[in-house]
């Protein structure tokens, strides 16, 4: 009772009229508070992923649009610094004083107008004030979970299990209270957005085609996610469905139809927005930053551990970041006629350990034999000549180093497999691990999911034979191949979505990912003379 009559006098004492929304915010958090928890915030997307070539035109652009709409917001004059981060997510979000737009959110949007609705939605976060908000509603829960866990603990009954199982409760409330935005809050950014677009001078009806372009990326991602999943998509627990921040996109389209009427659409001479977006971002970077890996229509290059896995026809691929800049993340590679997929990391080596010992440490219980298998191939030298990452130092080379690397890295290495399983599991997995030539503390570690006893007896070859036939760089090798890129085109009469996807260099769902990439739903083609976005490998 005196927790709450003490929140009431706080509630009481805490609340003033926010000008953005028109209502009233109860804040236990002062705005020095709320803005060293986006200090902090922003300071760990930047460790994590890092800027994305600050002096790029690309980076420039969403700059400049950034600040021309957070100009125009009730929190004008707060400084704001606005951060293209060197990520592949599609993602953008907002914390006290920072804005993120991440890379892998651009190549999905086609025009300045639905930026300017993506940065415009993010400073309504911001103007509402809904990470003070989170942050109250955590104090408060922490404050009832104190009195709860000191109410349990005074009584007679109380014992250890009691406390801990009340402390447990009360923290998972407290975490679904902090995570990222809830669904209102989301809705309300969504209406600042649109007020905001049209006093920077944009048509608050690029929020639909906005909504809509996050829709055809959704839809793209969940077939990649049905690729790694056997051909299901994975059931959402009661617990994730509680979880789920952001309110369906088909709502969010339906409200903004509601709100502004349909977009107009424009003859692509006349569609200047679109112009300024597509000029802006060509040559932009595609797929995770090339110190994670480079995949390409045949091959996944991983040019930090100086190794080339080859890639059959038909096979799709995904990155899954680790949150830290120089570790390797996990890669995903789906055949998705077979059904089965290999996920493929970097572990450090433990002084007197090697691969195989590996295996048989974290699987003493294996399915079959540890074997010992040579890999490697002989690596065609016909990568690029420069790198445009690369420093002058770094590309600069003596021929005597350029041999002494060369005769470091030999053609073939030793690696360690077995196959593997759980009880009451119909999944089959086989785990090789090999030595990187990069570094000696290093290993790469593959790991294939079966979905049952029959596919590993069918696919097992064949998957295998992927590692078997992997490559070996020497370190000049490495830094010479390049990221792909996004490359802006106009297109002709006649030419159609399956034609340009078809020229796509990924290996799989090439129409899924091109319309998604350019807001074309199934059953439309392109607009003759109207701008669109593919993907170009720089690499021969």
């Amino acid at each position: 009772m005196k927790i709450l009559s003490l929140i009431l006098v706080l509630c009481l004492a805490s609340c003033a009229r926010n000008h953005a929304t028109g209502g009233l915010n109860f804040s236990l958090v002062s705005e020095e508070k709320e803005r060293e928890v986006g200090e902090a915030t922003a300071h760990f997307f930047l460790k994590s992923d890092g800027l994305y070539r600050p002096a790029s035109t690309a980076t420039r652009y969403v700059s400049e649009i950034c600040n021309k709409v957070f100009a125009v917001t009730e929190a004008a004059a707060t400084p704001v610094q606005c951060n293209v981060l060197d990520s592949h997510v599609f993602n953008a979000s907002a914390t006290p004083g920072y804005i993120q737009i991440y890379r892998g959110f651009l190549p999905f949007i086609s025009s300045e107008e639905e930026l300017a609705h993506v940065i415009a939605h993010e400073s309504g976060h911001l103007t509402a004030r809904h990470t003070n908000k989170s942050l109250t509603q955590q104090i408060i829960a922490e404050t009832l979970v104190t009195g709860a866990v000191a109410s349990v603990a005074q009584s007679t009954n109380a014992n250890y299990g009691a406390i801990r199982a009340t402390s447990d409760i009360a923290s998972m409330a407290g975490g679904l209270t902090l995570m990222a935005y809830n669904r209102s809050e989301e809705t309300e950014a969504d209406a600042l957005a649109r007020r905001y677009l049209e006093l920077a001078g944009y048509d608050p009806r690029s929020s639909v085609t906005a909504s809509r372009a996050a829709l055809q990326a959704q839809s793209f991602f969940q077939s990649q996610q049905i690729a790694f999943n056997n051909g299901e998509i994975a059931p959402k627990s009661l617990l994730d469905t509680l979880k789920s921040s952001h309110p369906a996109t088909e709502d969010r389209i339906q409200a903004a139809l509601k709100a502004t009427g349909e977009p107009p659409v424009l003859a692509p001479e006349a569609d200047l927005g679109r112009q300024r977006y597509m000029a802006a971002i060509n040559g932009l970077a595609y797929g995770p930053a090339r110190r994670y890996g480079i995949a390409r229509l045949h091959e996944l290059v991983l040019p930090q551990q100086r190794v080339v896995i080859p890639l059959p026809a038909g096979t799709t691929t995904a990155y899954i970041g680790s949150g830290k800049y120089h570790s390797l993340g996990t890669w995903l590679v789906a055949h998705p006629q077979s059904g089965a997929y290999m996920q493929i990391a970097s572990l450090k080596t433990l002084a007197g350990h090697n691969p195989g010992t590996y295996i048989k440490g974290v699987l003493p219980f294996l399915h079959g034999p540890l074997q010992r298998i040579m890999v490697g191939v002989e690596v065609s030298n016909t990568v690029p000549a420069t790198e445009p990452d690369l420093t002058a130092e770094e590309d600069t080379e003596s021929a005597e180093a350029a041999a002494i690397d060369a005769a470091y890295v030999t053609p073939q290495s030793i690696g360690y497999t077995a196959t593997y399983h759980y009880l009451n599991s119909s999944k089959r997995f086989r785990i090789f691990a090999v030595s990187a030539p990069a570094t000696v503390d290093e290993m790469l570690v593959f790991t294939i999911v079966y979905p049952n006893e029959d596919t590993l007896k069918r696919e097992d070859d064949n998957l295998m034979s992927i590692i078997k036939n992997i490559s070996f760089l020497t370190k000049r090798q490495a830094k010479r191949y390049k990221q792909l890129e996004l490359f802006t085109f106009k297109a002709d009469v006649g030419q159609t979505v399956a034609q340009q996807a078809a020229h796509l260099p990924v290996g799989a769902m090439q129409e899924e990912l091109f319309r998604a990439m350019n807001n074309l739903p199934a059953g439309t083609d392109m607009q003759p003379g109207q701008l669109y976005k593919t993907i170009r490998d720089p690499n021969p």
